[in-house]
């Protein structure tokens, strides 16, 4: 259950980050609203979850979801470049935390495992859709 609580926390990061791009510097009262709630969310699921998971290791996993995720969603919703730098540096930030849950956490293996494995899956899909689709994009981006 706290491997559940910590992906949900790094989602809602995911969510408070894409969030600030719409608070406008917090001048705008809804979207600041949703995203201070978010922040919140994200940090109590977090403190739920390091009840029972060891704290660098659930560190490391809700910063790299939230990383990897509002990567991506910059890239999809933002227009951000997928630049071979930015494809390796996700891969990167991928490999240190499914580094850190395997020999961090040597009991609670199974899981964290088998969810990083799947996450390396869905992010390169991700990335070679997005690659895929910038190529065939027409003049001037999608």
């Amino acid at each position: 259950m706290a491997w559940v609580l910590l992906f949900l926390a790094g989602l809602l990061e995911v969510a408070w980050a894409v969030g600030l791009k719409y608070t406008d510097g917090f001048t705008r009262p809804w979207p600041t609203a949703a995203t201070l709630v978010a922040m919140i969310g994200s940090v109590v699921l977090l403190a739920l979850a390091v009840r029972t998971l060891p704290l660098g290791t659930a560190y490391a996993v809700w910063t790299g979801v939230g990383t990897v995720g509002t990567a991506a969603v910059g890239i999809l919703l933002f227009g951000d470049a997928l630049t071979i730098g930015r494809i390796a540096g996700i891969g990167l930030i991928v490999a240190a935390v499914i580094l850190l849950v395997s020999f961090g956490s040597v009991l609670a293996m199974g899981l964290p495992i088998l969810s990083a494995i799947l996450g390396v899956g869905v992010a390169t899909g991700l990335i070679a859709l997005l690659a895929e689709a910038a190529r065939l994009s027409p003049p001037g981006g999608l």
